[in-house]
């Protein structure tokens, strides 16, 4: 019956069927059933009130910190499992019975720092699948699941220069559409130099881990980094995780001036009319994306404020070449012209003409 149950839920979301399995059990040992199907049965043959073993699910996750949301979840997939299996549960009942806790933030997280981001790539050198990972999260915007599904041909790497598409395909993605991302040239160099001789065999994956496995080794990484810290004591989730790479993404997009509809388009996010009406060409994503490229540059130790700085300067420095080059012509020419001219003989030069005294009109 469980099996049959998960199934069906995997249909839509693998990770769904995977938590659905673990509240499931979880619920099966705090009733003390041998399994969720013989807990089914127990409920079948009046062994077990329903509603009494829901709630005592509930009050012992809420006796362990867990999460609200977490709860609720749980407790969806137990009613769920409860209902595909023909156990009638009247809604009042339900409403009447069951006390879930009210939903409120415990868990929090935030975006990396720049100054984070270079220490944790300094930490994940000795694994170079785990730094290309983390640098591909971060400039990218997919999710870790979506990343460890790509495959070689997934990612434009013939690109010469510049940032590289990436598109991702509709089987890996939360809502089952195509999408298309960049990384940046820095994040592309690096990761044809981590693929080697792999990068014309197109159709095999990138990273030859799943994504549990990469998720703990990018873990590792932040604990070795000394980045696991909490905001909130009673959290279950650190500061920073491998998702907080992918509001990294986020938060620097935004301040590079790029829209946020197309922001929530590289990430896979529906957003307002956004998904069904804009039709933008890669080359205009690109250059969207590239407006917050330097931002997310770790490896070469320059930030977009520097950069424009020294750009800034490159340029007023060549204005002012070309000022100095113009006012040297300039002085040159008045130099050269003053030496060809015919000097004055002073001998020969005219000397200017006394003026005779006026005539008087009055008779001598």
């Amino acid at each position: 019956m469980l099996e049959d149950y998960l199934a069906r839920k995997k249909i839509r979301s693998v990770k769904t069927a995977k938590t659905y399995r673990s509240c499931l059990n979880q619920w099966t040992r705090v009733v003390g059933a041998a399994s969720p199907d013989e807990l089914v049965l127990q409920i079948k043959n009046g062994q077990l009130d329903p509603y009494s073993s829901l709630q005592s699910y509930i009050n012992h996750m809420n006796e362990k910190h867990n999460a609200p949301k977490t709860i609720a979840t749980c407790y969806a997939a137990c009613k769920g499992f409860l209902l595909a299996e023909d156990v009638e549960l009247s809604e009042n009942k339900l409403k009447n019975k069951i006390t879930l806790p009210r939903v409120f933030t415990v868990s929090t997280d935030r975006a990396p720092s720049q100054d984070e981001m270079r220490r944790m790539l300094d930490y994940a050198t000795a694994s170079p699948a785990t730094k290309v990972a983390i640098l591909m999260l971060a400039t990218s915007g997919v999710r870790i699941s979506e990343l460890t599904s790509l495959r070689i041909r997934d990612i434009e790497l013939d690109r010469p220069e510049g940032s590289v598409k990436v598109t991702v395909q509709p089987a890996v993605t939360k809502g089952k559409k195509r999408r298309v991302t960049f990384i940046t040239a820095e994040s592309a160099s690096l990761l044809r130099e981590y693929l080697g001789e792999r990068i014309d065999n197109l159709d095999e994956r990138v990273f030859r881990i799943n994504s549990d496995a990469l998720y703990s080794r990018i873990m590792r990484t932040i604990r070795r980094a000394e980045l696991m810290t909490k905001s909130e004591p009673n959290s279950k989730r650190y500061d920073l995780h491998p998702h907080s790479l992918r509001k990294f993404f986020f938060s620097n997009l935004l301040a590079g001036g790029i829209d946020r509809g197309i922001v929530e388009g590289f990430m896979g996010h529906e957003f307002a009319l956004d998904s069904a009406y804009l039709r933008l060409t890669d080359d205009q994503l690109r250059e969207l994306y590239d407006k917050a490229g330097d931002s997310m540059n770790f490896l070469t130790g320059a930030d977009s404020s520097l950069r424009t700085r020294v750009e800034n300067l490159e340029k007023e420095n060549e204005e002012l070449r070309v000022k100095v080059e113009w006012m040297d012509k300039a002085l040159l020419s008045f130099v050269n012209d003053a030496a060809s001219a015919k000097p004055l003989d002073p001998d020969k030069s005219e000397k200017p003409k006394r003026k005779s005294p006026a005539k008087s009109n009055q008779p001598q």
